[in-house]
């Protein structure tokens, strides 16, 4: 039997298994970005280091948020479809601002574990709409960023909407569906266990 020292927690991924895991979704490019800075610098990468030309097809869908000194997250920059959620920019705006009661701590659970870990999470959460029967269905994937004293204060990362659900009113509430949490610090492997690839099926 395998140390549980050296065994992977459920739900946690070596950083190598990342591109693999999302092979076929439109995330891929923003986390091969951010790979292969932090592979070359041998960090997290800051924001002066991040290049939108290297994920074009996905800046509708991107985002950049700030930690707060007050705990919470700040929007400094998104992608149009978050207009289309919410019904408004959220530029500039908290999550306090902008998210519900029911949504609000899961938000800033999945920002605070980016940050703080560090670590890159990637999520498939469902969301209960206004006036929806079924749920609606999103990915999104969050990256640590290192602010100008180079500590981790920010977070990069895209969202991937069901846009059939869009109706500028925000959920009611939200439930994690699956999460995988890949660790910058790689974990100690059987030498004959080899990775397993996660299946990540879109809407």
């Amino acid at each position: 039997m395998q140390p549980a020292s050296s065994a992977t927690p459920a739900g946690q991924r070596d950083l190598d298994d990342l591109v693999a895991d999302l092979q076929h979704s439109p995330l891929q490019p923003l986390a091969a970005h951010w790979l292969d800075l932090f592979r070359r610098r041998q960090a997290v990468p800051s924001r002066s280091d991040l290049d939108p030309l290297q994920f074009p097809h996905l800046l509708k869908s991107a985002w950049l948020f700030s930690a707060e000194e007050t705990g919470d997250f700040r929007v400094r920059l998104c992608g149009e479809q978050f207009a289309d959620w919410y019904g408004f920019n959220p530029t500039g705006k908290t999550f306090r601002d902008i998210c519900t009661p029911a949504v609000l701590p899961l938000l800033q659970a999945f920002a605070r574990r980016v940050i703080d870990t560090p670590c890159i999470i990637l999520q498939r959460v469902e969301s209960k709409m206004p006036g929806w029967n079924e749920p609606a269905g999103f990915y999104r994937i969050g990256l640590p960023v290192a602010g100008r004293q180079g500590d981790v204060s920010h977070l990069v990362g895209a969202t991937l909407f069901d846009t059939r659900y869009y109706n500028g009113l925000g959920a009611e509430s939200s439930q994690i569906r699956h999460e995988a949490c890949y660790r910058l610090v790689p974990a100690r492997r059987a030498a004959d266990e080899k990775p397993a690839t996660m299946a990540l099926p879109l809407f």
